[in-house]
């Protein structure tokens, strides 16, 4: 059992001083080194020391996360999981708080008087926590390279507002206001825009003064083509316009927005080759905005019109990606070259594609020649049974002379294939997965890059699929089905309706309402936009009784909790890390995008 004595028994606080980079992930791998290195030479006691620390610079914060700001950094399927404050013993919490006043650095000081709080909720080490966290921020500053030090005046801010402390919330909000005024909207990255919302969303700030500020940023990204962080910051600009009661200027801003879109579809169109992709998804992403404007209506047809114009001619930029299916051990293999030793956004590529949905064609030759094959045990009928023992569907027996999945024996048999298949590319996922979380400490601002302005996800819908792509990473699949399901469900209404195709109905009381994902996917439409395969897959997934029926299971509460930590869960997960990487494969991987 450790002892503060241990601690100070030798300068284990070195290994900080002289590591060039000071933040809290890169002392993990400077703490896990020493580790090693002590336990290899037999040094017990300093091993157990290092191995200590690196545990408690590996917890996962999450920005944003003001309840529970530590998840576990490993969060496997069968329900183990790495420790989290609460996790800590009396003992080992006494012997934290006792260490946070004598740690040099103030990022380590700030992590474990964090932890501290946490465990304990000791006020002492709460304040702490705040001074160093904003110590840490000043060191850490860099208009570049900005996440890190920006994280830690968002940490300082909650820490001091949970305390009700309102000397230490001025300090946090002051010294967010200084780097504002410091960089006046200048900054070439997103620093200025992740402290103004910051500022927002706790009720900090002139709402004049920002607002200019919020202009000024916008124009000036605006003017490098950089049409992202301009959108950004005059989103921000019209929240600092609409808390000001200026919601003229603020429904104004919102159309500049749209013109931002505008500005690239003009580009992409004009290019020497024209990408009629991307036309159509700004053309699309700019009536979106425009809707939630009011009196845009002579400007939404005039783009709509301009967008049906160009529609027809993405059909030839777009391609056919075959993979061929391999068998278990091969695909846990290629999933692992696909991803290991490469950035985080290459082997995100990779692991999206290790995979497709299974074929049509090929489960119904399949399922055709294992009626063939074995005939009784096919010609009989099966009950598909819920986890209360109730028949939720019933199969008729099969034979091979039925005509094709239209046939509900051979459609059942070619749900059972399709879900062997899904186990199988679950294997190769999660192994894929782990090995990136062991080579990329990802958090949740990773995933913008993935989800913003993606023609899968919808205008408003991001934080959804970066915090459920982001939950099925760190393996909670749970919540990762709970976020991704409705909006995969609205992904696909959208992209159908903005293709022309009735979504909602109407009844006799004249009340409309949105068309759900089982009423959409029997659309000829559908199957012809998403192909026959997707849908095919989707339909098992999502709805079909007698296949995983994810969608029903979680909207009424059917299944428990190890249903969506199961192999079908998975597989939900990765193909929608699938259906929203692909589009924009190009961006997170030129290299790889061939």
């Amino acid at each position: 059992m450790l002892t503060i004595a241990d601690f100070a028994a030798f300068d284990w606080q070195q290994v900080l001083d002289i590591h060039s980079q000071k933040v809290i992930y890169e002392f993990e791998e400077a703490l896990q080194r020493k580790a090693f290195e002590a336990r290899n030479s037999g040094d017990t006691p300093r091993a157990e020391i290092f191995a200590f620390l690196t545990e408690i610079a590996s917890l996962g914060w999450e920005s944003g996360s003001a309840g529970e700001p530590f998840k576990p950094r490993f969060l496997l399927t069968d329900g183990n999981r790495s420790r989290i404050p609460t996790d800590y013993t009396d003992h080992e919490a006494d012997l934290l708080k006792t260490l946070v006043p004598t740690v040099r650095d103030p990022e380590m000081r700030a992590r474990i008087a964090d932890v501290v709080w946490e465990r304990c909720r000791d006020h002492v080490s709460a304040e702490i926590a705040v001074e160093a966290n904003l110590e840490s921020a000043r060191r850490l500053e860099d208009p570049e390279d900005w996440v890190n030090g920006a994280r830690r005046i968002e940490r300082a801010l909650q820490i001091a507002r949970a305390l009700r402390n309102e000397t230490l919330r001025e300090k946090a909000v002051s010294h967010a206001e200084g780097v504002l005024v410091r960089y006046g909207g200048n900054d070439p990255s997103f620093l200025s825009a992740y402290l103004m919302k910051l500022l927002l969303k706790n009720g900090h700030g002139d709402a004049a003064q920002y607002a200019a500020l919020a202009n000024h940023a916008s124009e000036n990204a605006g003017s490098s083509g950089d049409w992202r962080r301009a959108r950004e910051h005059l989103g921000i600009k019209a929240q600092w316009l609409h808390r000001a009661g200026k919601t003229q200027q603020a429904e104004a801003a919102g159309v500049e927005i749209a013109e931002t879109f505008v500005n690239e579809a003009d580009l992409a169109e004009a290019a020497a080759t024209p990408n009629f992709l991307l036309v159509v998804h700004h053309l699309q992403s700019a009536i979106q905005a425009l809707r939630t404007v009011r009196g845009q209506r002579a400007r939404v047809d005039e783009l709509h019109s301009r967008l049906l114009r160009v529609q027809p001619n993405t059909l030839a930029q777009m391609s056919r990606i075959h993979i061929p299916l391999p068998v278990p051990e091969q695909a846990i293999q290629r999933a692992l070259e696909a991803v290991t030793g490469k950035s985080f956004n290459e082997a995100l590529v990779g692991l999206a594609c290790i995979s497709v949905s299974p074929n049509v064609d090929q489960l119904r030759q399949i399922s055709k020649e294992a009626a063939r094959l074995a005939p009784i045990s096919h010609t009989i009928g099966h009950d598909h049974l819920t986890a209360a023992g109730k028949t939720a569907a019933r199969t008729p027996g099969a034979s091979a002379n039925d005509p094709d999945e239209n046939n509900p024996a051979i459609r059942s048999w070619m749900f059972r294939h399709a879900d062997f298949i899904r186990v199988a590319t679950a294997q190769a996922v999660n192994a894929a997965r782990f090995q990136m979380v062991l080579e990329h400490p990802v958090c949740l601002g990773d995933w913008d890059n993935v989800v913003y302005e993606n023609p899968f996800v919808p205008l408003g819908r991001e934080e959804f699929f970066a915090r459920g792509l982001h939950a099925g990473f760190t393996g909670d699949f749970v919540v990762a089905a709970h976020l991704l399901i409705p909006q995969v469900e609205n992904s696909c209404r959208e992209i159908l309706a903005s293709r022309g195709v009735t979504v909602s109905t109407i009844d006799r009381d004249s009340i409309e309402r949105e068309l759900y994902i089982h009423e959409l996917l029997p659309k000829t439409e559908f199957k012809k936009f998403f192909g026959e395969n997707l849908t095919f897959d989707l339909r098992g997934l999502l709805v079909e009784q007698q296949s995983s029926n994810l969608r029903h299971g979680m909207a009424h509460g059917l299944f428990d909790y190890g249903a969506f930590q199961s192999p079908p869960s998975i597989y939900l997960w990765w193909l929608i890390l699938h259906l929203v990487c692909l589009p924009v494969r190009s961006r997170l991987a030129p290299t790889e995008s061939g």
